[in-house]
């Protein structure tokens, strides 16, 4: 990498060789070749990787464009002979103009830099420069701080010599670097965008309002907070709930939008990142892999990875009390959840070996504390300890000897850990039965309490007499291999895919309607609906789910995997204040067949226990929402979408390149921060996914970033598709989205009627195709224009079965 002292020698160097040849008039082409070529990538550190010559777009071609690794500066070059004229001692205070100075002075410097600036604002790209070889002009060619880029100001050098007497400046604004740190915005103060307009839920009283439930459906909350999530206790039989809800993983859905060739390499790039254990399918078509079940009598770490909620724990206490029942028969198999405790990561050992002295007295009968027990287990010290400086007190002084033996052994009891392993040990060699420890829920915690939880679950592989079993998610995995922290060990690692959402809904409803019908939920403190009203009620959405496959897509697509987050949109559902659970209970009363419509099912999972939609509280992302006051901005979200899916239909995992995706939206006029910021949220809301899993931030300062692949999710691919086009997402949605036409805002406010609602809709989609219309073709790999008119037909639909009337066309 070019230094600045290395760039300042060698632009010296061009100004002695430009004296040699001074009169010698170049042409353009000459001009770049010769002296442009040489202070770009000689002078100022720009690689020729970095730059693209006479990049086209729309049928104009731009001389230079540089990226840094994303496209930040165009540069245009003119020929030698064409110098601006500045009045003597123009730029001794100041090497700052108002590039409309050039307007009046020069007209050729000025269409320069008029046309450079339009190839950046059409580019997405901040930085433009004009430059013959001997003097340079550097400004901002794109902004979105409401002044016109033609208005700014501008960096100006005329001559070689100035760029050699203020080199620091002329680094800061055009080397390769100063360009990564912003330094032409810093020195020009004027890159500031200001924020979005403020969303109508800032104008909501109370927003966003808590959604007052009923009797009933106060009632059904509760109800699916246990069925759903608590059934294992309700029934008190754990092996009857495993036995009537698990379902086998790997099974590949039927609704799920993107190719299935993705889903089966669901693991599959992890292995391609870095060397480490070999990824291996937990479960075959015949049930749990021979392999995995062989390591259950093994000294050998297992790692079972998986995304979140994919059901590690299902298949975990599925293996231990059906699978390898007969294994594990005559094994002390302790299982230690992770999902809450211990709180700080610093009381993990502390954690590990208190649940063990629990699990091993309660469960299995060993008190690791009781006197005899312990003399067991260090019976070999003892022994050492009678042959030692005191053991002549036990024939000259009995009960010193007794004192000080106790006391010896109190200091061997006192490190926990350390007994917990001898102990153990002491079971094994005396009892002849196997150690199996089950780490598990380690991915409900953050990344580093994983990362230290799998440290300690490797150091018990590597100490204690037991097979140990470690849950972890991809990233976690995929750290742990490449930082070197897995090879020492000869761990096994095998994946859990998740079951197929519709069948675990199914077994889950159909467990549950059991539990209400065997009258087990009767004992519910607080709870005053009847047995035959629960069962009645979850009767309704178990059929709704056989016969209504549009909630299968829903939920099949959005959980993207998560099966506990698929069943936690049911759980919403259930008791949620957005349905109407009298109307429900009315119908089947009357001997009705009540099915639950698509958008009353995803009304509840958008809003939850509010009255508005909010972000901050629902599982659902606002694709429309912007970081700067440009309506373009509402489709950013949705066209990265479609063009990763594009990018991804020719490679076998449907990975697309972020360069690829930076270099689309930059070509429709976005810039590198907004499409940084759009690319971050869709990663966060796991609308698009990277190789190594991670949601983390990334950084666009180097070419090998963090972030170089990603593809698209389920959960992307249905928000693209389906959801942005919903009456009831968009309906939701609009309190959240800035809109940047000050003349429609009173048109879009708050409504509550269903006729006013509508109404707004319909005004918000108006709003929406006139921020379209400027993208024009380039934006065509994904179809606004139809999926606003699907928002209108289905407007129409509710406008006719409401009663509710339709909207008067404007003049």
């Amino acid at each position: 990498m070019l230094t600045f002292e290395d760039g300042l020698a060698a632009l010296k160097r061009l100004a002695a060789d430009e004296i040699t040849s001074e009169g010698r008039g170049r042409n353009e082409a000459t001009t770049r070749l010769q002296i442009i070529d040489r202070l770009l990538f000689e002078c100022l550190g720009w690689e020729r990787s970095d730059c693209i010559s006479e990049e086209r777009f729309d049928g104009k071609y731009a001389d230079y464009s540089l990226a840094a690794p994303l496209r930040a500066l165009i540069l245009e070059a003119k020929r030698e002979g064409e110098y601006f004229e500045l009045p003597a001692g123009q730029l001794v205070h100041s090497p700052q103009l108002p590039i409309a100075y050039f307007k009046r002075t020069n007209e050729a410097a000025y269409a320069a830099i008029s046309q450079c600036i339009d190839y950046c604002t059409s580019r997405g790209t901040n930085f433009g420069a004009v430059c013959n070889g001997h003097q340079l002009i550097a400004f901002l060619g794109s902004r979105l701080d409401g002044t016109p880029p033609l208005e700014g100001r501008a960096i100006v050098f005329d001559s070689v010599e100035q760029m050699i007497a203020r080199f620091q400046l002329l680094w800061n604004v055009a080397s390769k670097s100063g360009v990564q740190a912003q330094g032409l915005s810093r020195e020009l103060s004027e890159m500031v965008a200001p924020p979005p307009p403020v969303k109508l839920a800032q104008h909501v009283s109370g927003y966003p309002g808590y959604r007052v439930r009923n009797t009933h459906q106060t009632d059904l909350q509760i109800l699916g907070d246990v069925i759903i999530e608590d059934a294992v206790r309700a029934t008190r039989n754990e092996a009857e709930f495993l036995e009537g809800t698990y379902c086998p993983s790997g099974a590949l859905s039927q609704y799920a939008l993107v190719s299935k060739t993705i889903l089966e390499t669901r693991y599959a790039a992890l292995e391609q990142q870095t060397a480490g254990p070999s990824l291996v399918p937990a479960t075959t078509k015949k049930g749990v892999d021979p392999d995995l079940l062989a390591h259950v009598v093994s000294r050998r770490p297992v790692l079972l990875v998986g995304d979140v909620g994919v059901g590690k724990t299902m298949f975990v206490r599925h293996l231990i009390r059906i699978e390898a029942k007969d294994l594990l028969e005559h094994a002390i198999v302790l299982y230690l959840d992770f999902g809450t405790q211990p709180t700080l990561s610093r009381d993990l050992a502390p954690f590990v070996a208190r649940e063990v002295t629990r699990q091993l007295r309660e469960e299995h009968r060993v008190d690791v504390e009781e006197a005899v027990f312990v003399r067991g287990v260090y019976h070999a010290e003892l022994l050492r300890f009678e042959k030692g400086i005191f053991g002549a007190l036990k024939q000259s002084d009995p009960p010193e000897y007794g004192r000080r033996e106790l006391d010896y052994l109190a200091s061997l009891v006192a490190n926990a850990e350390e007994h917990i392993k001898r102990s153990l040990e002491h079971l094994e060699k005396a009892r002849r039965q196997q150690i199996v420890v089950f780490l598990d829920n380690v991915d409900q915690r953050p990344d580093e309490f994983q990362q230290e939880v799998f440290l300690v679950g490797v150091g018990i592989a590597a100490t204690w007499p037991a097979t140990v079993f470690i849950s972890l998610r991809p990233e976690t995995f995929y750290r742990s291999r490449a930082s070197g922290a897995l090879s020492g060990y000869h761990a096994r690692a095998f994946t859990i895919a998740p079951p197929r959402l519709d069948q675990v809904i199914k077994r889950r409803l159909e467990f549950a309607v059991q539990i209400a019908e065997s009258g087990r939920l009767d004992r519910l403190e607080g709870v005053t609906l009847t047995v035959p009203t629960v069962a009645t009620y979850l009767g309704v959405l178990l059929e709704s789910f056989e016969k209504n496959p549009d909630l299968l897509e829903f939920c099949e697509n959005m959980c993207g995997g998560n099966i506990r987050l698929g069943l936690d949109f049911i759980r919403t559902f259930i008791g949620s204040g957005h349905v109407d659970t009298a109307k429900i209970l009315g119908v089947q009363g009357r001997g009705g067949n009540y099915l639950v419509p698509r958008h009353e099912f995803i009304r509840a999972v958008i809003y939850g226990d509010y009255q508005y939609f909010d972000p901050s509280r629902s599982p659902i992302l606002n694709v429309f929402d912007i970081t700067m006051p440009d309506p373009k901005e509402h489709f950013l979200v949705l066209l990265l979408l479609a063009q990763c899916e594009a990018l991804g239909r020719s490679q076998p995992e449907g990975y697309g390149k972020v360069a690829d995706l930076y270099r689309f939206a930059q070509d429709l006029g976005y810039l590198p921060a907004q499409i940084h910021a759009a690319l971050a949220r869709a990663l966060l809301g796991k609308l698009v996914e990277r190789p190594d899993r991670s949601t983390e931030g990334f950084s666009t300062e180097r070419r090998d970033g963090e972030l170089t692949h990603v593809r698209v999710t389920t959960v992307g691919a249905y928000y693209a598709r389906k959801l942005s086009r919903m009456f009831v997402y968009l309906d939701a949605v609009v309190v959240d989205t800035p809109i940047t036409d000050a003349s429609l805002r009173s048109s879009i406010s708050g409504s509550d009627s269903i006729s006013e609602r509508l109404d707004r809709l319909e005004s918000f989609v108006d709003y929406l195709d006139s921020c379209w219309a400027p993208l024009g073709k380039g934006a065509q790999i994904f179809d606004w224009p139809r999926a606003g008119r699907s928002a209108r037909k289905e407007a129409d639909t509710i406008r006719l079965s409401s009663g509710a009337p339709f909207r008067l066309p404007t003049s």
